[in-house]
């Protein structure tokens, strides 16, 4: 559908990177069209664990923002 009306920029995303690295709560904080915006948790939910962040030698939960940008 975006693809069809040229439309392209960031989604910007955010999620939290739990304690084993497992991704959980994304979210679109800024979006750009409502397909394109479904895209980005679709891909985002698909992503393989990360590595947990450390603070004093034990992993913490951690909340990060990422722009997934289309482009055509």
């Amino acid at each position: 559908d975006a693809l069809r009306q040229k439309i392209q920029g960031p989604v910007w995303c955010s999620f939290i990177v739990n304690r084993d690295g497992s991704i959980v709560d994304v979210r679109v904080e800024k979006g750009v069209y409502v397909s394109l915006n479904q895209e980005a948790i679709r891909v985002l939910q698909l992503m393989p664990a990360w590595t947990p962040a450390m603070q004093n030698g034990k992993p913490v939960r951690v909340k990060c923002y990422l722009p997934l940008v289309f482009r055509l």
